[in-house]
């Protein structure tokens, strides 16, 4: 074993050599650079055992290619007798290699000359650097604009632009840093989206604007500006990141579709019929002027409007059956049925349709519907029809009347024979209690429809950022009771218990479309993946700041390979089995939460049951409208 040092023998600078946090070794200075010491820390790094060091040649920490290196290395440190440090790769006992910076310095102690090396493993600070390496060659890649403006300067000037910004507006990196980013608006300063910029800039804030900017070559174009605000440690405002993306191209064409929209407005209000632009499902996206006179309804209170809640029951299988049948035809189809107008009449309405668009990334499939009121028509067919049927035993006339009418009114015909037919075979065996239980069905299945169509329309437009939030005082015992009441005609087998443990019966201020688009998927996914005759218990209780309302069930639980993905939109966790579902609900009550400032997570063990965790602020966000 090779002799301690003096130093080291003394009790005081061993015990600070011993727990010294940083790797320590001292060697010979003569070659081989035998190792006379080395500490606990050095020994970690090493992978070494205690002791295990003493007595190697000191290049023995170095990898193979490094230690030619490293040999010239303790050379230079012995010839100019002063500390030097070299980033090299040390060897470690299990075989891996360690980036380290390494501190080389001689000393003397009783004529006897050694050297004294500290070390400290730099990988994390190597990967560090790598990932900001990565993010710069990633930030000057990419194609939208970037640039970083020092919030803690008067005018907020440029510190930073990417390549993208320079192609984008045509100004070097030289021409654009330490200007503000309102040189691109030119003398254009009196858009109304640059006030909404400003008091966000003042805020520290968050925003998306669209502006009119201008190249270097005096050319405009149409700018979406991202803007995050960025702060330091001590949640100081330093900096703003900005991306730049030149929506010219669909600016334009959305100018032309407004164009074009117009010249199809002003046509459809100037015929007589109801013109409708719709989903095949019913969803209303526009309806010309004459939905005054035909159904006493004004055309914007159609819009989101679902055209198969108004009609007549009896009517509602062969109207949706027409719809699927749209998709596929390759021209017009016609049908008749009942709607109910202000009044709460019903009145025939003759429709013709035809697909809109074709089926595109960018919205759903619309059909265009020509509606006629043909309610005097259809009367005159109804006493005809009696007529008839009082007249059976005329033969002649008889056959001259079906004559006629198959030849003038066949397709009218054809569905006045199909509601004839449903009521002579079933309406005489029907009980009273066995019309109400169908009806009921009819109700219920309409309800999930509505509930469904809302889901969907929901997405979209959140997709599109432009949900309203409209705050209204609720009591939470009174939405749970009237919610539990909803279900109970749907799932008889199933129950739903509210268990508030909040003092007294407070008012929130919260929008209730909301929070049914959260608890009618929370308890409906509840109620769909748990045993029949099981209880699905809701939870309310308050905290200083937010109000916890919990969604427990006993159900099948979620695996953990689908947690992650659990509200990306239509994910299905892969034990639903033949179970029905969209894989939007989740995704909905999220974003639902979300709008209200709260926040959604959850807790499963598959086979054990899900609870759905709520959190909304008790006070809640302002009324406010994105669009």
């Amino acid at each position: 074993m090779m002799p301690m040092t003096t130093g080291l023998q003394d009790p005081a600078f061993r015990a600070l050599f011993d727990q010294s946090r940083e790797a320590i070794l001292v060697a010979e200075a003569t070659d081989p650079h035998g190792i006379v010491e080395v500490n606990p820390s050095g020994h970690a790094i090493l992978a070494y055992e205690p002791g295990d060091l003493t007595g190697l040649p000191l290049g023995k920490v170095t990898s193979g290619e490094q230690s030619v290196d490293f040999e010239g290395f303790i050379q230079s440190v012995l010839q100019h007798g002063e500390p030097q440090t070299l980033t090299t790769f040390l060897q470690r006992a299990d075989g891996h290699q360690v980036p380290a910076e390494f501190s080389l310095r001689p000393f003397t102690e009783n004529g006897r000359t050694l050297l004294l090396g500290t070390f400290e493993d730099i990988s994390e600070r190597m990967r560090a650097l790598q990932d900001i390496q990565l993010r710069n060659i990633a930030i000057a890649n990419v194609q939208s604009g970037v640039t970083i403006a020092d919030a803690r300067q008067p005018d907020l000037p440029l510190i930073y632009v990417n390549p993208g910004f320079q192609k984008m507006t045509g100004y070097s990196a030289k021409e654009a840093i330490g200007r503000s980013c309102r040189f691109l608006q030119g003398q254009d300063r009196n858009q109304p989206p640059l006030e909404e910029l400003r008091d966000a800039l003042r805020k520290g804030e968050a925003c998306v604007v669209q502006l009119r900017n201008y190249r270097k070559d005096g050319s405009l174009f149409y700018n979406e500006l991202h803007i995050s605000p960025v702060r330091n440690e001590l949640g100081e405002l330093t900096h703003f990141v900005g991306i730049q993306l030149d929506v010219t191209d669909r600016v334009r064409a959305n100018e032309v579709l407004e164009r074009s929209e117009l010249r199809y407005r002003q046509l459809a209000n100037a015929v007589d019929d109801l013109i409708l632009r719709r989903t095949p499902e019913g969803t209303i996206e526009f309806a010309s002027s004459a939905s005054n006179r035909l159904l006493g309804r004004a055309p914007e209170s159609l819009i989101g409007d679902d055209l198969s809640r108004h009609v007549h029951p009896e009517d509602l299988p062969s109207f949706s059956e027409h719809s699927r049948e749209i998709l596929h035809a390759r021209g017009p189809l016609s049908i008749s049925f009942r709607l109910m107008v202000k009044s709460g009449k019903y009145r025939w309405f003759e429709s013709r349709d035809n697909l809109a668009e074709e089926t595109n990334a960018e919205g759903p499939v619309l059909v265009v519907s020509v509606l006629r009121d043909i309610t005097r028509r259809k009367r005159a067919e109804e006493e005809i029809q009696q007529a008839l049927e009082q007249e059976k035993e005329i033969n002649e006339i008889k056959t001259r009347f079906i004559s006629m009418v198959s030849h003038e009114f066949r397709t009218p015909m054809t569905s006045i024979q199909a509601s004839a037919a449903l009521l002579r075979k079933y309406s005489d065996r029907l009980a009273e209690d066995k019309k109400a239980s169908h009806l009921g069905n009819i109700e219920t299945s309409l309800r999930r429809m509505n509930r469904l169509l809302d889901d969907v329309l929901f997405f979209s437009r959140a997709e599109a950022s432009r949900v309203k939030v409209e705050c209204k005082p609720v009591r939470l015992d009174d939405y749970f009771q009237t919610i539990t009441e909803s279900f109970e005609p749907i799932h008889p087998n199933r129950s739903i218990l509210f268990d508030s443990r909040i003092d007294g019966d407070p008012v929130y201020l919260l929008d209730p479309h909301l929070l049914d688009h959260i608890f009618q998927n929370l308890i409906s996914n509840a109620i769909k993946y748990s045993p029949p005759n099981s209880t699905v218990t809701c939870t309310a209780q308050e905290t200083e700041e937010r109000l916890h309302i919990a969604v427990r069930d006993v159900g099948i639980g979620i695996p953990k390979i689908d947690q992650e993905k659990l509200f990306v939109a239509f994910h299905r966790a892969g034990n639903v089995g033949a179970r029905s579902g969209t894989g939007l609900g989740l995704n909905i009550a999220l974003r639902a939460v979300e709008l209200l400032g709260g926040s959604l997570s959850f807790e499963s063990r598959q086979g054990e049951g899900s609870t759905f965790h709520v959190y909304l602020p008790r006070e809640s966000p302002a009324t406010k409208d994105p669009t």
